[in-house]
């Protein structure tokens, strides 16, 4: 299968290594000029090509490539992420909230209290198909916690069929059906034992859960094609594995453009972690930062959760 990622800086480079491995003929684009820069791989296109509507599936991150994506659903073509919904959820915090509230969440702010949870699903078009993504996001830059609110320092999660999570996910399904989109939808969220607030909505293969998410599937390629023809019935994920994702900087002073998202899986979080962090040793950069607690408490918080009646 002739596949197409579009990625503003990079961050599908692991997807296409994965549907590379899969035997499928992949190209990607990436939009920043000086991301494509960093990135030396024989599949990198520098431009996209007059015969790119030929290919048999695009695979669009939330960046801003709307136009793109909307383009080649005009022209039949098997598209999971992007749109102009995608965009202006991008581009138009108002309208994000807006979109949260329409579909019954109470939003956060920066006062909210709670444990920082990523609910991520695969929607084909009609509905979310099982299992969802359930995460602990890592977002302050220091271990423990500490320091300044991040875009995300690191993940830790796994799939799960069963949980109320769910739910949650089902009440985008009319808004979502109404923007014609199909792919992966994040919802991040602010948990404790009294509330639950949305503080952001993703649509498309967003990091930093990209590369874990490809991780944690046993192939990507004909399942992402099932997802934009609405043929997905279940999501086709390594059955019990737990997944932990450290975001990796080569200097902490310079905040990369296109951070490393260097993952591990296991049946227990423990293996997943040792499994990362051993990937992350093999890395040679003295000045390189990453969090070095990235799942610690992961156990902890799920037992909170199921405390609280979500899982």
């Amino acid at each position: 299968m002739r596949i197409f990622l579009i990625s503003k800086y990079g961050s599908s480079r692991d997807l296409a290594l994965k549907l590379l491995d899969e035997g499928h003929d992949v190209a990607m684009y990436i939009t920043s000029k000086t991301a494509r820069k960093l990135h030396d791989l024989p599949f990198i296109v520098d431009a996209p090509s007059a015969d790119m509507m030929k290919v048999d599936l695009f695979s669009i991150e939330d960046d801003i490539s709307g136009a793109f994506a909307e383009k080649a659903r005009e022209l039949n073509r098997p598209t999971v992420g992007g749109g102009l919904f995608g965009d202006r959820l991008v581009r138009n915090p108002i309208f994000m909230e807006k979109t949260l509230t329409t579909c019954g969440f109470s939003i956060a702010d920066p006062k909210t209290k709670g444990m920082p949870v990523n609910v991520g699903g695969w929607f084909c078009g009609e509905e979310f198909i099982r299992p969802y993504f359930l995460g602990i996001r890592y977002a302050r830059v220091g271990s423990g916690d500490v320091g300044k609110k991040t875009k995300g320092m690191g993940i830790a999660g796994q799939y799960k069929l069963k949980g109320n999570f769910f739910g949650l996910l089902r009440k985008l399904e009319k808004t979502l059906k109404e923007a014609n989109y199909q792919g992966f939808v994040n919802l991040q969220l602010y948990i404790n034992n009294e509330s639950v607030k949305a503080s952001s909505l993703d649509v498309g293969l967003s990091f930093p859960n990209l590369a874990l998410i490809s991780t944690l599937h046993n192939t990507m390629g004909n399942f992402l094609f099932r997802v934009a023809t609405n043929m997905a019935k279940q999501a086709t994920v390594q059955p019990d594995k737990v997944g932990v994702g450290v975001v990796w900087l080569p200097n902490i002073d310079e905040a990369s453009i296109c951070p490393t998202m260097i993952c591990g899986t296991g049946e227990h979080i423990s293996a997943a972690m040792a499994s990362a962090y051993k990937a992350i040793n093999k890395l040679s950069n003295e000045d390189a930062y990453y969090r070095i607690d990235i799942g610690n408490n992961y156990n902890d918080n799920l037992a909170k959760l199921k405390g609280w009646d979500w899982t």
